[in-house]
């Protein structure tokens, strides 16, 4: 029952994620309209996100493996496309978790980002995160 639970949240958020990165569009479009989407997500649904972190904390390797090879899969696999698209000579695998983790952890410290130096109202905001994310996902692509 838990795993059928993890799967239907999992699958409500992908399928508009799945949308944006299925599009006739550039490689980086595509990873930006994703990155902007995901962001809004994880701003409006901390449930969500409390999920997700509730599967890393737990190390339950059956649970790794649904979510791996069941509800992640076909994101993963899209990703590693698009990163390679963007830069055949990059490593897909390193950068898909790398985005996974920034968009979690950004999230995850946001409410303390104000009290961090340099911190602001600004560098809270969703499109902040976005913007910046991209920025970071992309920049070590260029040759």
């Amino acid at each position: 029952m838990y795993l059928e639970t993890l799967s239907f949240v999992f699958e409500e958020h992908g399928t508009n994620l799945m949308g944006c990165l299925k599009d006739e569009k550039p490689a980086e479009e595509k990873l930006g309209n994703f990155i902007r989407l995901i962001c809004h997500r994880l701003n409006e649904k901390p449930k969500f996100r409390q999920l997700f972190k509730r599967e890393l904390i737990e190390q339950d390797e059956e649970r790794y493996r649904f979510l791996v090879n069941v509800v992640m899969d076909e994101t993963c696999h899209t990703l590693h496309d698009i990163f390679l698209g963007i830069n055949p000579a990059c490593d897909p695998h390193f950068l898909t978790t790398s985005l996974v983790d920034l968009l979690i952890f950004h999230f995850q410290i946001n409410p303390m980002r104000p009290y961090l130096l340099g911190g602001s109202t600004e560098t809270q905001s969703e499109d902040y995160l976005a913007t910046n994310i991209l920025k970071l996902m992309t920049q070590p692509l260029e040759e």
